[in-house]
């Protein structure tokens, strides 16, 4: 590259690429984005092809850097490792150029990077997407201080010229370019960036050495001269020349000091400038780091919309605040806000204390919500509020709750529980109004009222339904036609009918009246013993709905005839219901799941609860409902989507069309029985009804709307009784009618033929035969477009001349529109594709592509900035009309989109669907950020913040308010069950140390720092732990305070001091078992649920393998006990490792006596429990939890992890991963010693696979 002459301004810098060959593609991608940014390609050195061996390898290279203003290095693993890339680096580092390096590909860990990557900020490029975004920023940081990049380079290059003849003084800067040559090294000394290199430095002091010595000669020449004038001239003319001289040379000295004044505030001003520059630079270098943290999060936030609804919204708003100081808003943050308001979510968690929420209920009224748990409490919720009204224990026990059912009035609660009985109680006072005697042989496992309020129903273990009178109590009817236990059942609309589900896979429909069954309903290829966990009869009564494992189905509630099955859940379903306006069915089991009632289509998936999903009740308008879970939690959502403004539902056949008129103060919907409504757009109230297959408003008339019925066109004012004007088609079936853009025209198309009428008079204008359909005219009313098979054509509206022909659909072209200036048309069709074209030339200018089905209808935004698309595949998109990115994609529609509309105002958009709706939805930014704070914003935990930010502080404050994860409870702050305590830590050894509390969580909060041989006090109380740490965070001392007032606490070098310790005490190993050959006669194997055929155990390489496998409803529970001793006091440790899902539980066991022991049950979607195992006990096949709940400890996914357990008589304790996860006493068992084992299941999901490295038996 030669360099540019100094009289030639430069708009861009020049440019040396250093890459490895490897990174080609994206190097590429990279050179075309800045030539489209104005770089010519002569300026920028890029070795495409590589230098061949026969050339001067290194000239070239040099030639290439030193010719550069700037040095771009492309960070791959490839490139850090390359040693030519390192040479390259160092040609760079030598000339001192501007150093900018971009990631592309994340080097490893153990790369070793050049210390001049290290030490600049990077510029993150690691996909195309990043490349659009980050170029600007890129372009303008290469082209910061043009005129010092090029005086570099420029005096650089004559530098080296200087350097290679010898440093012969010919090629030394003269003059002008001297000057400016030092004023360069100035302001390099003042901090200017890329700093002069040692040669240009040494190379212009050559210069001013030079110069100086030229004016010693010269100066030698005029004294010679002088002599001989002096001797030629008077004595006095040589007196004048001394004074005469003697001014000059003050004269001069004078214009020196006030150079070297002008020299010194020019570079003072330099200075600041470069100051300044840095600042800049530096700014844009943190602006790119915020794109693509933004970027990130927009990705990461659209990824775990189905995985965590709370999440998603959490990452979305955080993508915004990224950017938020910038000044703006990336399309991607929004497109992820808008997703993650695109889905049902969760406006707030009631937290149960460690107990699972195994029902839930939710007032008809909607002013209650009710919620029971496994330990036999009731709390009832006041919406609103969210606050407890009550808290129950109706049994006065710890029986599990089974059933809540408000009464159709909400003023009374029914209430069943796992000991038999039931109780209603009243909703205002908590008081009990009467009890159940219920099924004495078992749990009741449901129960509900009647919609009339006549009856409650129970179902129990004792395999029967039973009715009772609501009013009192008193059992109206036995129904005994079930063979097993009976888990759930509900009543239709109006009572009159009953549905149940059983454990003997059926379910039943009774008339309640006669107390009769109706029909059976069994899956067809279900076995005898395939239970039905969850039954439900629709709004409607025509359709019931049936879960079981894994299977739910939707039956013809007339007949009993099976009409389809929801695929997709991979567990016990343990609760189903009907959205009460008939659109959507729900079922519960790992997540929530939300069904197309059409379809069976799965709509959504809701994973915001942390276990599995036990019960779910809605409102009565359908838009909330309240859900349990196992992760010890109930949460009310909002079941319809927020972004939602209108909902239209007034019709009875699939919607075909929706738009706005020109003012936006009304909304007309059509339906395919021909009924149009007008509503009021700010209500959605109907305001008039026509009959008729399409409808237009007039764009200079709001009131005036355009009506087709048959082959009748006629023109109305909304609120008129009759048509201002008809006209009568030319053919027998006219398709639809628009008004021309003045509104003094009326464009009607039936047949392939476009007719223009007068609007005002009815006269017939004239018609153009297009051969087409559905034709659009021209914001001017010049020229249509209409579809013609696979293309569209643009026609003349006068003459119906063809202008242009738009080609490049692959199959049949649906709709077309005019931007609103006239210069583009977009096209939709059966190719699932957008296209934009140029109107004029018909240049296919973008596709857009996303859509899974074809494309029924299009719009453009007021402002040409936006297009929507509506399609088969129920959505609506929005799409940067100039990029073609989408933007929005709307999710609301149970079916086919048919329509689409902008509102006037661009906020809004309106959708008519095959659902038998249409809805408007918003894109105004500021109120999607406005829907956001009504959900519950959950922040971001620790572990989350560092891996989706990379740092410690995840805080949102958007909305003026700081959301963050809660500050760890304080000791001070904790409950005061004793008073305060002090403890006084003195630090006798030679370090500092750090001292810590142990939270209710188990996790370390520091406290204090204290110097080596000081002392310092801290305030607790009884009972809480602190722990002491080296720098290093060794642990060198462990205290458990005391209840005395003042406690001394000597922490000292050495081994591990204190008086408590929560890693697992020192223990004496007992036995340990490798897995290294096949189990002996001491491991006897054995299962509570399953069959043997489910399970195939066997050892392989040092690990014992174990897989459980499906069978119909079978869940197994699988053990190895050992039967070589009995163990009063035992500590288990083992080493697990996942292959399979989440739901994978593992066991260990002790105290094992052949019928009862305790079970520690750890399963890696981060749940553990402890329980004891009762045969006598009805619930759970005997399994009575003693404590359970979740663990950040616990390694999710397929992932490794170690348990230990240790059982000290009746006191038992947890480890997981070394964490102490929790530690009990258990007084009802009371079991004191026996045999221990190892247990695999899992709560639900099969099949599993897991394996056990080693377990180690000790003494605790």
């Amino acid at each position: 590259m030669e360099s540019q002459d100094s009289s030639t301004p430069r708009k861009t810098a020049s440019l040396m690429i250093s890459y490895s060959r490897k990174d080609k593609v994206f190097v590429k991608q990279l050179y075309d984005g800045l030539v489209a940014k104005g770089f010519a390609p002569e300026d920028i050195w890029v070795d495409w092809e590589g230098i061949p061996l026969s050339a001067d390898w290194m000239a070239e290279i040099t030639k290439g850097i030193q010719s550069s203003n700037a040095f771009i290095f492309v960070i791959s693993p490839d490139s850090v490792a390359s040693e030519v890339c390192k040479k390259e680096i160092e040609l760079a580092v030598e000339s001192n150029k501007r150093f900018i390096p971009i990631l592309y590909r994340e080097p490893g860990k153990e790369s070793k990077l050049h210390e001049k990557i290290s030490s600049h900020n990077w510029v993150f490029i690691r996909d195309e997407q990043e490349l659009d975004k980050t170029l600007p920023a890129l372009v303008e940081a290469i082209n910061t201080d043009l005129d010092w990049l090029a005086q570099h380079t420029r005096l650089f290059n004559r530098a080296k010229e200087w350097d290679a003849k010898g440093r012969n003084d010919s090629y030394l800067v003269r003059g002008n370019d001297l000057q400016d040559a030092e004023t360069f090294i100035g302001q390099g000394a003042a901090g200017k960036e890329p700093a002069p290199t040692p040669l240009h430095v040494e190379y212009v002091q050559a210069a001013r050495k030079y110069a100086a010595s030229i004016r010693r000669r010269n100066r030698i020449i005029a004294a010679v001269v002088g002599v001989a004038l002096l001797a030629l001239s008077i004595f006095a003319f040589i007196q004048w020349g001394v004074a005469e001289a003697e001014t000059v040379r003050a004269n001069n000295n004078a214009n020196t000091a006030v150079a070297e004044q002008i020299r010194a505030d020019n570079n003072a001003a330099t200075a600041v400038a470069n100051e300044q520059i840095a600042k800049e630079n530096e700014a844009i270098a943190q602006t790119v780091a915020r794109v693509a943290n933004a970027l990130a999060l927009a990705s990461e936030a659209i990824n775990q919309r189905n995985s965590d609804t709370q999440l998603s919204l959490m990452l979305a708003l955080l993508s915004i605040q990224e950017t938020e100081a910038d000044g703006f808003v990336l399309d991607e943050s929004k497109s992820a806000l808008f997703s993650s308001l695109n889905t049902p979510n969760v406006l707030h968690t009631w937290f149960n204390d460690d107990v699972i929420v195994w029902e839930t209920a939710y007032d008809p009224t909607g002013a209650y919500a009710a919620f029971g748990d496994d330990n036999g409490m009731v709390r009832i919720i006041d919406v609103e509020s969210r606050e407890t009204v009550h808290t129950l224990n109706p049994f006065n026990d710890e029986s599990s709750i089974s059933g809540l059912d408000f009464s159709p009035d909400g003023r009374r609660l029914g209430i069943s529980s796992s000991n038999g009985t039931a109780k209603v109680v009243d909703v205002n006072t908590g008081d009990e109004l009467f009890a159940i005697a219920g099924h004495p042989d078992g749990w009741i496992n449901d129960l509900d009222f009647s919609p009339d309020g006549r009856w409650i129903a129970t179902a129990g273990d004792d395999n029967l339904v039973k009715l009772w009178y609501a009013d009192t109590g008193t059992l109206k009817v036995s129904l005994p036609s079930h063979t097993n236990f009976v888990n759930s059942l509900d009543f239709g609309p109006g009572g009159a009918r009953l549905v149940s589900g059983s454990d003997d896979g059926t379910a039943i429909v009774w008339d309640v009246e006669t107390s009769s069954l109706l029909f059976k309903l069994r899956p067809e290829g279900f076995r005898s013993g395939t239970s039905v966990k969850s039954v439900a009869f629709s709004q409607d009564g025509t359709r019931v709905l049936t879960g079981g494992y894994k299977t739910v189905v939707v039956w013809n509630a007339e007949n009993g005839i099976e009409l389809q099955r929801l695929n997709g859940n991979r567990a016990t379903i343990y609760d189903v219901d009907f959205a009460p306006d008939n659109l959507s069915m729900v079922t519960v089991s790992a997540g929530i799941k939300i069904w197309d009632w059409v379809y069976g289509t799965e709509r959504f998936n809701l994973s915001a609860h942390h276990g599995e999903v036990n019960s779910l009740a809605f409102n009565a308008d359908g838009d909330r409902m309240v859900t349990g879970s196992w992760d010890s939690s109930a949460k009310l959502w909002a079941a319809n989507l927020r972004i939602e403004t209108l909902l239209f539902k007034q019709h009875n056949a699939p919607n075909t069309d929706a738009d706005y008129s020109s003012d936006g103060k009304w909304i007309a919907t059509v339906d395919d029985n021909g009924v149009i409504l007008i509503h009021d757009a700010s209500t959605g109230e109907v305001v008039g009804q026509f009959t008729g297959r399409s409808v237009s408003f007039d764009p200079q008339d709001g009131n005036r709307v355009v009506i087709v019925h048959d082959s009748t066109i006629s023109i109305w004012v909304v609120g008129q009784a009759a048509p201002v004007l008809t006209m009568e088609g030319q053919d027998s079936t006219i398709e639809s009618a628009v008004f021309g853009p003045d509104g003094s025209t009326v464009f009607s198309e039936g047949s392939g033929v476009v007719s223009v009428w007068d609007s005002r008079t009815g006269n017939f204008i004239r018609g153009i035969n297009t051969g087409g359909y559905n034709p659009r005219i021209s914001p001017d009313g010049k020229r249509f477009v209409v579809p013609s098979g696979n293309v569209a054509q643009i026609m003349d509206a006068e003459s119906g001349e063809l202008l242009v022909e738009l080609r490049g659909h692959t199959d049949q072209v649906i709709t077309a529109i005019f931007s609103r200036d006239g210069k583009y048309v977009y096209t939709g069709g059966f190719d699932n594709t957008v296209r934009k074209w140029d109107a004029d030339t018909g240049r296919e200018m973008n596709v857009m592509t996303g859509h899974t089905g074809r494309i029924f209808d299009l719009d453009i935004s007021q402002d040409d900035s936006l297009i929507a698309s509506a399609s088969a595949d129920t959505t609506v998109r929005v799409w940067n009309a100039e990029t073609g990115k989408e933007i929005y994609k709307y999710e609301g529609n149970n079916e086919d989109a048919y329509s689409v509309a902008f509102s006037p105002d661009n906020k809004k958009v309106l959708t008519a669907s095959a659902d038998k709706t249409s809805k408007e939805f918003t894109i105004d930014y500021d109120a999607l950020l406005q829907i956001a704070q009504e959900y519950e914003l959950e922040p971001l935990t620790a572990e989350e913040c560092q891996r989706y930010l990379y740092r410690d502080d995840c805080s949102l404050s958007l909305f003026g308010y700081v959301v963050s994860a809660p500050e760890p409870r304080a000791a001070d702050e904790a409950q005061p069950a004793n008073e305060v305590v002090t403890l006084v830590f003195t630090n006798n050894t030679a370090t500092d140390v750090e001292v810590y509390w142990v939270d209710f969580e188990g996790k370390e909060q520091l406290y204090l720092t204290i110097p080596a041989g000081e002392t310092d006090r801290q305030e607790t109380y009884p009972a809480h732990v602190w722990r002491v740490r080296d720098p290093d965070g060794n642990l060198i001392l462990e205290y458990a305070a005391t209840d005395e007032a003042e406690q001394p606490v000597e922490i000292q070098a050495g081994e591990v001091s204190g008086n408590v310790s929560s890693q697992a005490p020192a223990s004496q190993l007992l036995y340990t078992e490798e897995f290294d050959a096949d189990l002996g006669a001491s491991w006897e194997r054995f299962m509570v649920t399953g069959s043997e055929n489910q399970v195939n155990a066997r050892t392989d390489g040092g690990s014992l393998f174990v897989q459980l496998s499906p069978d119909a409803e079978k869940i197994p529970r699988f053990y190895l006990v050992n039967n070589a001793s009995d163990y009063s006091s035992v500590q288990l440790e083992l080493t697990t490792a996942n292959y399979g899902n989440n739901a994978n539980g593992v066991s260990l066991v002790c105290h094992y006596n052949g019928e009862n022991w305790y079970e520690f049950m750890v399963s890696n979607a981060g749940l553990y429990s402890i329980s004891a195992h009762d045969p006598a006990a009805t619930a759970l096949q005997g399994y009575v939890q003693l404590a359970g709940g979740g663990s950040g400890a616990i390694k999710s996914g397929q992932a490794t992890n170690t348990y230990r357990a240790v059982c000290n008589g009746n006191e038992l304790t947890l480890y997981v991963n070394d964490t102490l996860v929790k530690t009990l006493v258990d007084a009802k068992y009371n079991l004191r010693g026996g045999m221990i084992g190892i247990g695999v299941s899992s709560p639900q999901t099969l099949p599993v696979e897991v394996s056990f490295e080693s377990l180690t038996v000790s003494e605790p």
